[in-house]
């Protein structure tokens, strides 16, 4: 049945079962423990199900998982049904989102890398390879093979025992333990031993499954071992008899080790002890002994053999099998499955591939087109991404240089980079001459004599580094002008690693390079160089915990000594170390592909060609005329995007421009997946743009609530209009007093517009003629918000609000202060001087008027009747009428009840013409936005509006539509409103 490899958030790899039969994908039982792993919240559901033998099921959870595949990302919906055996079926919503389309016959129409180089194969010959490999004993959870041919032998010779005492488990752990060591005794792994003058301490290790690992620091009982010397298989050896064949095949061994017998005088030399536990030993040869190499390359040759060569070779545990056709290449592996289950060798299913078109193998990649160098070896650096300082230009130039022996002409070929860097220059302005002698300095770093094959005859040396964000190395033979690089490689340290000691991560990155050169270094001696002198100290070490238990586990398969390199001279992993890809620490898989594949057959893929290093593909597009053309771009690997998207959008040239305008430059050069994407993010992260550009949408949220005053001044309403042309008498300013409900508005000319002035207007006038609000409402005026006018309020009760900053209209004295200047401007004419003179008409003119919003005058709803602003009135009204006291209150009554209405009513109608074109949106404490900043002055006005209109701040605390926002530079803090604030 046809699965795939597709990757979960990018963390973890699961093989799916491409179901045309299920309408939906689904985890099964075998995939529960991901959404505990990935701690997803499930959505609940009511789905039934079908799968591929007509089977249903309800489904009460689905999930949402971002599913890698074949170079693309895409969000799918996937429900949750532990009845289902199958771990993780891929259903027909799969099949669309990737363009997956069934075919007769139930063959699959999918791109070669889809299937990890899987040869396509018809139903027959699906069902026949399915049938050879049942014929394999495989592993399950319970049980793996245990050979009968030989057994291991443990040979200390007149050396004592070693004793050495165990390392403490923590308590959480003990039940998992005790679990796991129950599973091993079942399977003959282990057995319990009463007393043993050996022991060597147990390391616990946990799994990405979350289920434990017991393995034996065996460094004590190594060193009082007695060594082997059957010989190793040689590398070299197998590597030239290998020819190109259509047919490759990988079997792997499940947990190879354990599959071999000890000795039984040799098990108790195993002994181990878990302070609190008995005391065990191993039955089978455990991992981490020093002749366990020797033991399985001696086994495999009586098992396997030389007499099936040239279709099979075995080093060590890994198994390959090559043929020219489908027939044989069947035969042969019915033939090794016949010599494993002979000899009672199961085999990891999972992890063993058959029928494929490329394999990767001791270091190179087996195709049908022959041996190739593996693409790994040069991913670190193609991966440099374009230096954006002086001083990563520098470092990449240094490294460079180390091979400038090898390059022809290398002083021209870097100049241009050169030049960028004369005059000590703050700042590199990049250039397309800088661009193509860095693409060319990368392509030489890779290529031959540089990079060159491995030479199983010398010895090889490992040089690592760390620095703060990563770690880097090289793997190398020869000496002095005769030094060749093998492989590159680096990554980025996690954020967790980040935060490990110095000497941790030098041993992390010792460890990193001996992991990803294991097939080059196992079983010879080799020479690490570093600049940290740490990891003699850490090898030396006689109780480790923690990760520096699990590491020093795992250094023990190498056979190496430690030379200490002075960093001048770590040159090349130092350079690694620190210009680890920063966009992505996964391998750029996509580009790697392309290119290995092109530059095998271009024929095989005619829109992509390699030129000068670069792999180009050939891409129809849209004239700005509406007619279709085509290009040759640039296909750009992720170290190198970033770069381009900066050149493109925050350089001058480019000047900041929107999506548009900046997708439109970069696709007429370049391709890469999901650019428009990245295209799109990266602008919409831009700190730069954030500050400068005004958005494209009203940021005013909808208009608040209705603040709504039962009685006359018990909401009152302050502001000051000025400075004005001083008066005769000195008067600058005009204080304005509005009652909320009756409209009132009363006005007093001043000298200053202090806290002491309208500390004295109150209590003086507005006070004892009105008595004494429930609230105020004025502007942030320093005479506002002064402390001496909020303790005189504070005193008598008074709560005191403040409108958002400069956001006037929340005032309603705004629009009574644009009545009363056009009034002043109507009857001073030439005499500036003279305006306090006109300012007890004008009050009286506004009190006596009928007031548009309630349609009675201010002076009427405080006093129940109308003002006689005239002697000649009283002819004409009903002043000489005198209703009695209940008729006047009841009707005083009524018109303010009607004024509140009216009133809201008005604020109901504004209020749904003003929020027409708004959108509601609120921030939260916490949350990073930016807020328009304002002038001081009238003479930075235009400046300030066009070059620096934005504020990045942060929001302290929320009131309705008021925020109060703490700028994140100088930390002040002040109110806004929403109006004024966009998100960051």
């Amino acid at each position: 049945r046809p699965y795939v490899k597709v990757k979960i958030f990018d963390i973890e790899e699961a093989m799916g079962l491409l179901d045309s039969g299920a309408s939906q994908s689904i985890l099964g039982c075998g995939c529960m423990n991901l959404v505990k792993l990935l701690k997803l919240i499930p959505r609940t559901s009511n789905i039934v199900v079908r799968v591929a033998d007509g089977s249903t099921y309800l489904s009460t959870k689905v999930v949402d998982l971002m599913i890698t595949f074949n170079g693309r990302s895409e969000l799918i919906p996937t429900l949750l049904v532990p009845e289902i055996s199958i771990p993780f079926t891929l259903g027909m919503d799969f099949w669309h989102a990737f363009g997956i389309q069934p075919v007769l016959l139930n063959a699959l129409s999918i791109a070669p890398e889809t299937q990890d180089n899987q040869i396509q194969l018809s139903q027959s010959e699906r069902l026949q390879l399915d049938k050879s490999i049942q014929k394999f004993l495989i592993t399950t959870e319970d049980f793996f093979g245990c050979t009968d041919i030989l057994k291991h032998t443990i040979d200390t010779g007149d050396n004592p025992p070693v004793r050495k005492p165990s390392y403490p488990v923590p308590y959480h752990l003990l039940p998992e333990v005790d679990k796991e060591i129950q599973r091993l005794v079942g399977m003959g792994v282990l057995r319990e031993v009463s007393f043993s003058p050996w022991n060597s301490p147990p390391n616990i290790q946990m799994k990405k499954s979350g289920k434990i690992r017991i393995c034996i620091d065996a460094r004590g009982l190594n060193k009082v071992t007695i060594r082997d010397a059957y010989a190793i298989p040689n590398l070299e050896s197998i590597i030239n008899r290998i020819e190109s064949s259509q047919y490759l095949s990988s079997i792997d061994l499940s947990d190879a080790f354990l599959q071999v017998p000890l000795e039984e005088e040799s098990q108790v030399k195993t002994s181990f002890a878990i302070p609190g536990r008995k005391m065990y030993c191993y039955k089978r040869m455990p991992f981490g002994l020093v002749n366990s190499p020797m033991t399985m390359a001696r086994l495999m040759d009586i098992v396997i053999g030389c007499d099936l060569e040239p279709h099979v070779f075995c080093f060590l545990d890994d198994i390959i099998v090559l043929t020219q056709d489908f027939k044989s290449h069947l035969e042969v592996l019915e033939e090794v499955a016949r010599r494993l289950r002979k000899a009672n060798l199961s085999i990891n299913l999972e992890k063993s591939k058959f029928c494929m078109s490329e394999l990767d193998y001791l270091g190179y990649t087996l195709s049908t087109q022959g041996l190739s160098t593996n693409n790994g070896k040069v991913q670190a650096i193609c991966n440099i991404p374009v230096p954006k300082t002086p001083k990563a230009l520098r470092q990449f130039l240094g490294m460079a240089g180390w091979f400038r022996r090898f390059i022809p002409n290398f002083a021209s070929i870097s100049a241009p980079l050169t030049d960028l860097l004369k005059g000590n220059p703050v700042r590199i302005e990049w250039s397309p001459d800088a661009d193509r002698s860095f693409a060319e300095l990368k392509r030489l770093l890779v290529s031959a004599p540089i990079l060159k094959l491995p030479d199983y005859t010398q010895p090889f040396i490992v040089r690592a580094d760390a620095s703060d964000v990563g770690a880097g190395g090289v793997l190398i033979q020869g000496v002095g002008d005769e030094e060749g690089v093998i492989c590159y490689i680096s990554r980025k340290f996690t954020a967790a690693e980040q935060k490990y000691s110095t000497t941790e991560k030098e041993a992390l990155a010792c460890l990193f390079c001996l992991r990803r050169f294991s097939q080059f270094l196992l079983h010879t001696k080799f020479t690490l160089e570093t600049d940290h002198s740490a990891l003699q100290w850490i090898l030396s070490q006689k109780l480790a915990r923690g990760r520096i238990g699990r590491w020093l586990l795992e250094f023990q398969q190498f056979d190496f000594d430690i030379v200490h390199r002075p960093g001048k001279s770590n040159v090349i992993a130092d350079f690694l170390s620190r210009n680890v890809n920063t966009i992505s620490t996964r391998e750029d898989k996509w580009y790697a592909a392309l290119y290995d594949q092109v530059s095998k057959s271009s024929s095989s893929l005619p829109e992509y060609k390699i030129e000068d290093g670069r792999l180009y593909k050939y891409i129809r597009y849209k004239t700005p005329l509406g007619s279709y053309s085509f290009r040759w771009r640039c296909c750009v690997p992720k170290g190198e995007r970033q770069a381009i998207l900066q050149k493109y959008h925050d350089d001058p040239t480019s000047a900041h421009f929107g999506f548009f305008k900046t997708f439109r430059k970069i696709t007429e050069y370049f391709y890469w997946p999901r650019l428009r994407t990245d295209v799109r993010d990266y602008i919409r992260k831009c700190e730069t743009c954030k500050k400068s550009k005004a958005p494209n949408y009203d940021l005013a949220p909808p208009m608040g609530s209705h603040v709504v005053a039962s009685r006359p001044w018990e909401h009152l309403s302050a502001d000051f209009i000025g400075p004005l042309v001083p008066s005769t008498m000195g008067h600058r300013f005009i204080l304005v007093f509005i009652d909320k409900l009756t409209k009132y508005v009363l006005l007093y000319p001043l000298r200053n517009s202090t806290a002491n002035s309208v500390i004295r207007v109150l209590s003086q006038n507005v006070f004892p003629q009105f008595g004494i609000p429930r609230v105020i409402l004025t502007d942030n005026g320093s005479g506002f918000k002064a402390t001496q006018l909020q303790s005189f309020l504070k005193n008598l009760g008074v709560t005191q609000w403040f409108t958002s900053g400069y956001t006037p209209q929340a005032n309603p004295t705004e629009r009574a202060n644009r009545t009363i200047i056009t009034a002043i401007r109507s009857y001073i004419g030439s005499k500036h001087t003279n305006w306090p003179k006109h300012l007890a008409e004008i009050g009286m003119a506004m009190r006596s008027s009928v007031h548009e919003t309630t349609q009675f005058s201010p002076y009427y709803l405080n006093f129940g009747q109308d003002m006689i602003t005239h002697g000649e009135e009283y002819a004409h009204s009903d002043a000489n009428t005198t209703p009695t006291v209940e008729d006047r209150l009841r009707t005083l009554k009524l018109a303010r009840q009607k004024a509140m209405d009216r009133s809201k009513k008005s604020h109901e109608s504004s209020k749904k013409r003003y929020d027409l074109r708004k959108k509601p949106g609120r921030f939260s404490v916490g949350d990073v936005v930016f807020r328009r900043s304002f002038a001081l002055s009238d003479a930075g006005k235009k400046v300030q509006a066009k070059f620096c209109p934005w504020v990045k701040s942060k929001v302290i605390s929320v009131r309705g539509q008021t925020y109060e926002l703490e700028d994140l530079n100088t930390r002040r803090k002040a109110m806004f409103h929403r109006k004024d604030i966009k998100p960051g």
